[in-house]
């Protein structure tokens, strides 16, 4: 009887086997063939609508380089938060719809052409991602060499003369295999150190390069005229538009996905993008400059960001360069009362064009009605129901009558969408603006990251329902373990770690944007005085941290400025940390205590109810 065991349990096992091949779908076999050179679009969207019609689990690439051009990719009309509003979008790899579902690129490098979005995941859950880089054929940036420096104008070398032209005494960006006409004008430049590739110290943007007069003096050279901005011969410009068509990876109203050892080189907007989401993951997800390519700029929009979602959001292990944007923002967004039809009925309206036609609300969800100037929460309601009028408009009705004192242009924002945050053990260095922003009422933890010379504050917390109308309040927030090297460098705020909410003082001060915060065993090594500015706080710990002040490069601040600025705070602890001079020796507590309206003093008994432990798990 023994051989008819035998026979089963083999039998068995190559029935699994088969099974396991068969579930897997094979990108070749639809035509798509590695450094062919060919448009993968078609081939691409063919074997990710048979793999999701049929339920198959998982998509593999051979090794290799796949093109993919708008002609035959999948068209979707996409509203994507904090990006430009496009009419059609080209997605070179669209996953709607799918559950349990794995991309596995085989350590393949993805190259799109023209304006494409590279992949969209919509309408799914339990889809990972691993294995790939993300590149452009031409990013749309004009990167130029300050050759000589003149009273009244630069001399730039341009190493591609396909990426720019010159015409109406202006520089245009062009865009790949572009018609003559529909350049772009170049609007915005920053300047790179050419060594270090981060940006210049004591240098930021400049948003006037229309208003310079440019003359082409050689095939590759132009005469700048008119430049205000800093610049030394040597120095990397970098010019380009402010738009901001299509991040490099999208995931909308989405759950449990994961993206793991991917890179994006080169993105027109955002290189990760997660909106309406819930249960996200990033493993050794890097936006870096491509190796060899000898580009100062990744990604022209933040590395990572996070609009409206829930859930845990991981963030791990990740390398994030040379971003004209952030490393990562996580927020949720206010909306405006447009309109009171019935007690019970809100039009809302979203007041960022770049918020416009995306979900906010759903039934059930307790939504909060704010006072938009100090944002201070003053009644909630549950919704009933609610009906999109067009792309700006929402009707939400409620279950019960709203207090007599909601009142237009008021701010709502939804309770739901609180995500608990964990940012650890990233290196984040050379980018433009800030390094993170971290918007939740739920939890976050920022432990064991390397913020290393980055133009503005390493860490900022921060709201508003007038302008990017970005609902981000922070409370228990934990940062610990992580080093901060040269941060502010462009003085773009008023400290390394930047809290920054509004406060309604003259009105009594009663209500704090950000609660339980605590900033333990950090190491600071900063040329910029200013290290921590702190509006709208209860409960904020400044402890145990280790502070070096270098003379790396000149300090923008005035020798008196204070290390710490407090306004509008209660619960402030800063003690138990050291003080060091370039000679590593110590100093007291007591020399960092040059504190601006720090409040009452700190009382551990009376302030026990500001903080409750947090810890990453």
């Amino acid at each position: 009887m023994r051989w008819i065991y035998t026979a089963i349990i083999v039998s068995s096992t190559l029935l699994m086997h088969t099974e396991a091949i068969g579930q897997i779908v094979d990108i070749s076999t639809y035509g798509a063939k590695p450094d062919s050179g060919q448009n993968s679009s078609p081939a691409v969207a063919k074997a990710i609508d048979f793999a999701l019609r049929h339920h198959r689990s998982k998509i593999v690439f051979q090794h290799g380089r796949y093109d993919f051009w708008p002609q035959g990719a999948v068209m979707r009309h996409l509203f994507v938060s904090n990006h430009d509003g496009v009419a059609e979008r080209a997605v070179g790899i669209s996953i709607e719809h799918a559950s349990g579902l794995e991309l596995d690129g085989n350590g393949s490098e993805f190259v799109f052409h023209d304006s494409m979005l590279p992949i969209v995941i919509s309408d799914s859950d339990r889809v990972t991602l691993r294995n790939f880089s993300i590149d452009y054929a031409n990013p749309h940036l004009v990167q130029a060499k300050v050759v000589s420096k003149h009273d009244g104008f630069v001399d730039l070398h341009i190493d591609s003369p396909l990426s720019y032209s010159v015409k109406d005494d202006h520089i245009f960006i062009r865009a790949e295999d572009a018609p003559l006409g529909s350049e772009q004008l170049a609007r915005g430049s920053v300047v790179f150190d050419p060594e270090g590739k981060w940006l210049v110290a004591g240098t930021g943007d400049n948003w006037e390069i229309d208003k310079t007069t440019a003359k082409r003096i050689d095939r590759d050279d132009v005469r700048l005229s008119g430049l205000t901005q800093q610049t030394r011969p040597g120095d990397v410009l970098m010019l380009w538009n402010g738009d901001r068509p299509n991040p490099a990876i999208l995931v909308s109203q989405s759950s449990h996905i994961a993206v793991s050892s991917a890179q994006v080189y080169s993105a027109m907007g955002m290189g990760f993008i997660a909106q309406y989401s819930d249960d996200i993951h990033l493993d050794r997800f890097n936006v870096i400059l491509k190796p060899g390519s000898n580009r100062y700029v990744s990604t022209t929009g933040d590395a990572v960001h996070f609009s409206n979602c829930r859930g845990q959001l991981l963030v791990e292990n990740g390398l994030f360069e040379n971003m004209l944007d952030d490393a990562i923002n996580v927020h949720g967004s206010y909306l405006r009362i447009a309109a009171e039809p019935a007690p019970d009925t809100l039009i809302l309206e979203f007041g960022h064009p770049q918020t416009f036609g995306l979900p906010f609300a759903s039934s059930g969800d307790i939504l909060r009605l704010v006072h938009p100037k100090a944002l201070e929460p003053y009644a909630t309601a549950k919704v009933a129901e609610v009906h999109s009028l067009d792309d700006k408009h929402l009707r939400v009705r409620f279950t019960e009558a709203l207090p007599s004192s909601v009142a237009v242009k008021d701010a709502v924002e939804n309770l739901a969408w609180q995500p608990n945050v964990i940012y650890r053990n990233n290196h984040i260095r050379h980018n433009r603006a800030r390094g993170a922003l971290f918007g939740s009422q739920a939890s976050t933890v920022v432990e064991d990251n390397f913020f290393d010379h980055l133009s503005g504050p390493a860490i900022l917390f921060n709201s508003d329902a007038s302008n990017w109308f970005e609902n981000a309040p922070a409370h228990n927030v934990l940062v610990r373990h992580n080093r901060f090297l040269d941060t502010n460098m462009g003085h773009y705020g008023e400290g390394s770690i930047l809290i920054d909410f509004p406060a309604d003082e003259a009105k009594g001060g009663d209500y704090f944007n950000a609660r339980n915060i605590r900033i333990e065993d950090n190491s600071f090594e900063q040329f910029q005085h200013p290290l921590l500015y702190a509006t709208s706080v209860d409960g904020l710990s400044f402890t145990h941290n280790r502070i070096l002040f270098n003379h790396d490069y000149p300090t923008s601040s005035p020798a008196d400025a204070p290390v710490f600025s407090m306004s509008h705070t209660r619960c402030v602890d800063v003690s138990q940390n050291v003080l060091q001079n370039n000679d590593r020796a110590s100093t007291p507590d007591p020399a960092l205590l040059n504190i601006k309206a720090p409040g009452a003093p700190f009382d551990a008994t009376s302030c026990i109810d500001s903080f409750h432990p947090l810890n990453a798990r």
